[in-house]
């Protein structure tokens, strides 16, 4: 019965983030239309979404949950949290550094790998999508956080907060494309992410506090578990990384067409 309305919450969440989401595709839209400014920001997105993927995402989904709720089964938790605050540490500061490398190369990245001439030559368009590129670098620090957080909750077989953190993300952002779009511009949505991303991590922090948190700060990297968690990353962000490669040649090459006009309407005479 509890794997059952496990899934039946999983279930729920899933399909209301995917509802969510098509509406703030919608409501991004609305608000800005077929505009140079949105093609900035799908384009800034790029790099924030892909060192999310590239650090966080592999680790989590192939290693650190199994290694995590292997300890807590063998009634070791203090052990299993020193592996998950080692965990934690080394993937928050690697997140840290990273984005602060990729706000300094900003201007050098964007160009050359993220947009292509065309769109670059545009007035304007370059140094927003850098602009965005760097306010959205923030985000990967709190999804990361969150996504850990989520695994640590699963690990308990609390899935409450982990299913709700999705929806809350998807409606920040849209609250902040009706509400803070008029004053802000673009720079709104940039926003919004940042904004979406910490709250996914504050909003499941109550149940993690629940859970008595034993926290602990430290990097012992070579504790047996931890090793096992990035071993065990490795093939999983190396095949992600290729996906992350398919989405920036895709965005270069989308980033150099130009808009075609549709054909005036005609009307047929009786």
């Amino acid at each position: 019965m509890s794997i059952a309305r496990a899934s039946l919450v999983m279930i729920a969440a899933l399909v209301a983030s995917r509802i969510l989401g098509w509406l703030r595709l919608s409501v991004f839209g609305a608000q800005f239309g077929e505009t140079s400014q949105l093609d900035a920001f799908w384009a800034a997105f790029r790099i924030p979404d892909a060192l999310f993927n590239l650090v966080v995402a592999g680790a989590l989904t192939s290693a650190f949950i199994p290694v995590f709720a292997g300890y807590l089964a063998k009634e070791r938790e203090n052990e299993a949290w020193h592996v998950a605050s080692t965990v934690m540490n080394v993937l928050v500061v690697s997140l840290m550094l990273l984005s602060a490398v990729m706000w300094l190369a900003a201007p050098w990245i964007v160009p050359t790998f993220i947009v292509s001439p065309t769109f670059a030559s545009q007035p304007g368009q370059l140094e927003l999508t850098i602009q965005l590129t760097r306010i959205m670098l923030l985000s990967p620090i709190f999804m990361g956080l969150s996504a850990l957080v989520t695994g640590v909750l699963q690990s308990y077989r609390q899935f409450l907060a982990g299913a709700i953190a999705p929806l809350v993300y998807n409606g920040v952002q849209i609250l902040f494309a009706l509400f803070a779009s008029p004053f802000l511009g673009i720079n709104a949505l940039a926003y919004g992410v940042v904004a979406g991303a910490a709250m996914m991590f504050f909003v499941q922090l109550p149940e993690l506090t629940f859970r008595r948190t034993k926290y602990q700060l430290t990097f012992d990297l070579g504790h047996p578990g931890v090793r096992e968690i990035f071993l065990l990353a490795g093939p999983r962000t190396l095949a992600l990384g290729a996906v992350q490669i398919v989405f920036f040649v895709d965005t270069y090459l989308a980033s150099g067409m130009r808009a075609v006009p549709l054909p005036p309407s005609t009307t047929r005479s009786s």
